[in-house]
């Protein structure tokens, strides 16, 4: 996912939804969605400059019941969301 296109994030309150958008380097239109949303951190600072490319993608369980995505942006930001289950990440 390194170099895709971060697109915009839709979280659903209700639902512990999060759908985040990306487009990748056929222009094509991915969606990485986290179920049982617990935790959804998301900075834009900007620290190595403005950019709305991806660095990488990492996904870690940080105990049996939780998964933690880490999205690293070009710009320095990085993007964190706890939740129960992730789909969607590709490994390309």
């Amino acid at each position: 996912m390194h170099d895709w296109t971060f697109l915009d994030i839709k979280y659903c309150w209700l639902e512990k939804k999060c759908v985040l958008r990306f487009k990748n380097r056929n222009s094509e239109i991915e969606e990485v969605c986290g179920n049982g949303v617990t935790l959804l951190n998301i900075p834009h600072q900007e620290e190595w400059g403005p950019s709305v490319s991806v660095n990488e993608i990492t996904l870690s369980t940080i105990n049996n019941k939780v998964n933690k995505l880490r999205v690293e942006m070009q710009s320095g930001d990085i993007i964190t969301i706890q939740a129960i289950n992730f789909s969607g990440i590709k490994n390309n």
